[in-house]
């Protein structure tokens, strides 16, 4: 019979109004609503597997992310070896660093802080880069008291600060300047200091800055800059709340010198 084989079909003849009647018809609607039922079924392992299709999208997606930076670091040394085989030290060096960025970029991609000491590490690199770039337009200094290397703070939030003083202070400046960094503790709290001595910003620039930061919108300051520094404070404050501060004070080609507090976590 059709019924053991697990196939159902509706019963075409004339019901009847006797008992057999009753049968028919019970054994029709429990016929349409395996059909419903199976149709439920068959709709959800379709969207199930769409769901799976997606995540193995999405996986293989997230491995190609991992290869191209991958990709990129073992080409940038390769040209680092060329440039040593060449003589060309100084390029090598370079090249060293930004495939450096690049290898820790692939290691960052799951962690949103790191340690002090892995972020000015990150700075560090930076920064001789833009020392090759800028050469003798540029110097740079950073301090950090031992006991605040192995706390945590948000990922490059340094270097948001010292990538604005690099674009938007040294670069600006004819005879160039200088970036200083300073991270020091006191009573349960990381101090940051991102100092430099580039072009600075008018009272009226610095004040629509300080505007997009009380607002939490960017589009109040009109300046490009914003987007990094908002995009930082709203971290601070996401992270820390009221106990996270983020003070700049400039002054027109005098220079920039960026303030922020941290709780000890």
């Amino acid at each position: 019979m059709k019924v053991e084989k697990g196939i159902f079909e509706r019963i075409n003849i004339n019901e009847g109004k006797d008992e057999i009647g009753d049968l028919i018809r019970s054994y029709n609607f429990m016929v349409v609503k395996i059909d419903e039922l199976l149709g439920e079924v068959y709709k959800k392992e379709r969207e199930q597997q769409k769901i799976e299709l997606a995540k193995t999208k999405a996986e293989l997606n997230a491995l190609q992310s991992q290869v191209n930076p991958h990709f990129l670091y073992n080409t940038l040394d390769s040209i680092r070896m060329r440039n040593l085989l060449n003589g060309d030290r100084e390029s090598a060096t370079v090249i060293n660093e930004l495939a450096q960025l690049f290898r820790r970029m692939t290691k960052w991609s799951d962690s949103y802080f790191v340690t002090v000491e892995e972020e000015l590490a990150y700075v560090q690199r930076y920064l001789n880069i833009q020392k090759y770039r800028f050469v003798d337009r540029l110097n740079f200094s950073i301090y950090v008291e031992e006991e605040c290397k192995e706390h945590y703070i948000p990922k490059m939030l340094i270097l948001t600060f010292v990538e604005n003083a690099c674009i938007h202070g040294i670069e600006k400046k004819k005879n160039g300047g200088e970036i200083s960094i300073i991270v020091s503790a006191q009573e349960n709290a990381i101090y940051i200091e991102i100092l430099d001595s580039g072009v600075g910003m008018d009272a009226k620039r610095l004040r629509k800055i300080r505007e997009s930061l009380e607002k939490n919108d960017v589009t109040t300051s009109n300046w490009e800059e914003s987007t990094g520094i908002l995009n930082a404070y709203l971290r601070i404050k996401m992270h820390y709340q009221e106990e996270g501060e983020l003070e700049i004070e400039s002054q027109n080609y005098t220079g920039t010198e960026v303030y922020i507090k941290l709780p000890i976590i």
